[in-house]
């Protein structure tokens, strides 16, 4: 547990299914004394564009007030009523999608970039099924893991196949404590060359830094070979929340397993 610490927190998600049944689960296994709200936008980010669109243009528009407008739910309006702490908006990055577009995945990302603003945007490459795209734990293979443009379209049914972690009924804390390294590790090692979940100084100065590194990075490695490497950001909100709190509590038990993936990669 993260200890007795509450917060008020908002996820605004692409959908309902996965990414709420997830989420539930995380804040059950990790922090029960967690208060949070799931509202689903039921579209993916280039359909929240016009939003940002109009955030952008209006100061004194709030994303909560634009999406309560757009709702005729009134569990959803009594959501987007109350006051939070912290926004985490989880979007999957779906480069098969229609409307995809690098500019306004970057011009979103550059805006939702403070969880206690506007709030803070995680991406899923490609999708938010990344979290369990492991095939063991440790995974040697996941350090370097990629998906193509064309095995997008199948990708739920390529991860029930190759994961085996489809069961959340199955996670407790030390699942969950090792999806955060490895996906956390393989960000740091493609951007910085150590496959590590580095130190906490570390983290509070560069974390925002290299989330846009990532993004660009994937955005150019498609842009060439139509590829994009297999990692999910959106479980980084439990290090975003108590970042010292978690290096705190976790250094045991990430050093421990940190030399037996190490060694087996």
């Amino acid at each position: 547990m993260l200890g007795n610490v509450t917060s008020n927190i908002l996820f605004i998600v692409e959908g309902e299914e996965d990414e709420g049944k997830l989420l539930r689960k995380l804040n059950k296994v990790i922090d029960s004394n967690n208060i949070y709200s799931i509202f689903s936008f039921s579209t993916t980010i280039h359909e929240m564009h016009k939003l940002y669109i109009e955030l952008k243009e209006d100061d004194f528009l709030t994303l909560q007030g634009l999406l309560k407008e757009n709702s005729n739910d009134e569990s959803e309006k009594r959501i987007l009523s109350r006051r939070y702490k912290s926004i985490y908006l989880i979007f999957d990055f779906d480069p098969h999608y229609q409307k995809y577009s690098a500019d306004i995945i970057n011009d979103m990302y550059n805006f939702f970039n403070d969880s206690r603003e506007y709030g803070k945007l995680f991406l899923n490459y490609p999708m938010m099924q990344s979290y369990r795209h492991m095939s063991r734990i440790p995974d040697p293979n996941f350090k370097l893991s990629k998906v193509s443009h064309s095995d997008c379209y199948e990708y739920k049914r390529i991860v029930g196949d190759e994961s085996s972690y489809t069961d959340l009924n199955k996670y407790n804390f030390a699942v969950v404590i090792n999806f955060i390294y490895h996906h956390y590790s393989k960000m740091n090692y493609l951007l910085n060359g150590k496959y590590n979940c580095g130190t906490i100084d570390e983290y509070i100065s560069k974390n925002d830094e290299n989330l846009k590194r990532l993004l660009t990075l994937q955005n150019t490695l498609f842009g060439k070979s139509s590829e994009i490497y297999i990692i999910n950001t959106s479980i980084f909100y439990i290090i975003d929340l108590l970042p010292e709190t978690f290096y705190k509590k976790y250094s045991n038990l990430l050093f421990r397993w940190i030399r037996i993936i190490e060694t087996s990669i």
